[in-house]
């Protein structure tokens, strides 16, 4: 059975954040979907390449990641990790 690429929110999209996207790109293309990405000031400039940005957790996990990779730091996992295991995502 295929199954399509693994669907990937993310929690922050400074340096870390934009390097998993560049390496997901660069290596897993096709393989990871990053299909969003959660950030405190999505009214920021950005990179039109870059994946769709949220500006909450309830926006981010209706895009039905299967996992969400906390970029952000300690602040950002404090903040949004208990809704993410919340609701069942790794």
């Amino acid at each position: 059975m295929a199954r399509g690429p693994l669907r990937v929110g993310l929690i922050g999209l400074g340096a870390i954040g934009r390097s998993v996207v560049q390496l997901a790109r660069e290596h897993a293309d096709g393989e990871i979907a990053i299909v969003g990405a959660l950030v405190r000031d999505p009214g920021r400039p950005r990179a039109a390449a870059g994946p769709p940005i949220v500006a909450s957790l309830d926006a981010l996990l209706e895009a039905r990641p299967e996992i969400v990779v906390e970029a952000g730091g300690h602040a950002a996992l404090l903040a949004h990790g208990p809704g993410v295991l919340r609701a069942g995502r790794d």
